[in-house]
């Protein structure tokens, strides 16, 4: 028997502004639409060994093991678990002698908001490109892939496209970008689709220390949360016009943010050159990069608050009284805004404090039961 192993690990992220905007055809009414958000190094993984017999999945995260026959009695099962899979094994279409044993792997709890099933989804595609391009697969990797790899536009959209087929209904698209390339991303929405910029950003190490990542401990459905706006708005929707249009202009100001960040980070970048040669000049427009910084961050909990109270409007179910409650907490133990991850009804938030008051604030929010999870940004490489 050959012998093949592969495993692919891909981050997930925290959405920073936009969110829902990046769902089509939405976006196609606020143009211009920018949606601003992070690689997170809060995993998916999927590992895929050939082995002599049987179709093997293990889902250690669920405790949950299936053992199948073939490939074709493994798309016959009902089980909810395995839809996302078994959409992939259709396109993909394994050869029916080739058996194979699959374990999926995720870091983040259920329904956090925090584009884990995106993040899968990007893994299970670059684990069947591989498996495709070794041979495995009946369908000609010359159909699906361009010069050999696929570029990250076709992961995107196949994957959103396998997704959708999955919840039958549409997704948004902004999730796949930071589970393909780490890094901070603004992702720009037109009528030719979607255009991806990784930013620099050498200001994230900073950035993460005014931020916690709390779970509210109730999973949403993003899915459904997106789908009601996109009914609504079609279904002609005057208020949730406004609304989007306010949280179009809110990710406006986020992406401006951003840029501006990355002007100020290469301006330090010049000066810190010359800091050696022990300039007084030099130190001080080093000083004063820093205090611009520092400055530009201070806006970011005030275009959350911005984006919270749009969110209000957008959904009814977007803020639930355990988020509420969250909420509270935070500002009381030292925080300045939240930013919910995701469509809201649940999952996780950020939250916004000065680094000298993060270890309080956490250890009080453990206190209340609240989930404090480890995160770092993930750069571009």
């Amino acid at each position: 028997m050959k012998k093949y192993f592969c495993k692919v690990k891909s981050p997930s992220r925290v959405d920073l502004s936009g969110g829902t905007l990046d769902c089509w055809p939405l976006y196609l009414y606020f143009l211009p639409v920018s949606t601003v958000n992070a690689s997170i190094n809060i995993y998916t993984q999927v590992e895929l060994v050939l082995q002599k017999t049987k179709i093997t999945i293990e889902l250690p995260d669920l405790n949950k093991k299936y053992s199948f026959a073939s490939v074709k009695e493994c798309l016959k099962s009902k089980d909810r678990h395995l839809s996302l899979l078994q959409a992939q094994l259709e396109f993909w279409k394994p050869k029916s002698d080739v058996y194979f044993k699959i374990i999926i792997k995720s870091d983040s709890p259920i329904g956090a908001g925090l584009g884990s099933s995106s993040s899968l989804c990007v893994s299970f595609a670059k684990v069947f490109q591989d498996f495709a391009k070794n041979n495995f697969c009946t369908k000609p990797v010359k159909d699906i892939l361009k010069n050999n790899e696929f570029s990250t536009n076709q992961i995107v959209n196949l994957s959103s496209n396998l997704e959708a087929k999955v919840l039958k209904m549409p997704t948004g698209t902004q999730d796949y970008f930071p589970a393909i390339n780490s890094g901070l991303h603004i992702i720009d929405y037109s009528q030719m689709g979607f255009t991806d910029n990784i930013l620099n950003a050498k200001y994230l190490d900073n950035l993460e220390k005014h931020l916690s990542l709390v779970y509210t401990g109730q999973p949403h459905n993003s899915g459904i949360s997106n789908w009601k706006v996109i009914k609504d708005y079609l279904d002609g929707s005057k208020n949730l016009s406004l609304v989007l249009k306010g949280l179009s202009d809110v990710s406006k100001e986020m992406k401006n943010l951003f840029q501006n960040l990355e002007k100020n980070q290469a301006k330090t970048q010049a000066q810190t050159k010359n800091i050696e040669k022990a300039q007084t000049k030099n130190l001080e427009k080093t000083k004063t990069q820093i205090q611009t910084q520092s400055k530009i961050f201070e806006q970011i909990p005030q275009l959350f608050a911005k984006e919270l109270s749009l969110r209000k409007k957008l959904n009814s179910s977007f803020i639930t009284t355990e988020i509420e409650n969250l909420r509270g907490l935070a500002l009381k133990f030292g925080g300045k805004e939240i930013k919910v991850c995701g469509a809201g009804s649940g999952g996780c938030v950020l939250v916004w404090v000065d680094p000298e008051k993060k270890l309080s604030l956490q250890k009080n929010l453990k206190k209340h039961k609240y989930k404090v999870l480890d995160f770092n940004f993930v750069n571009k490489k």
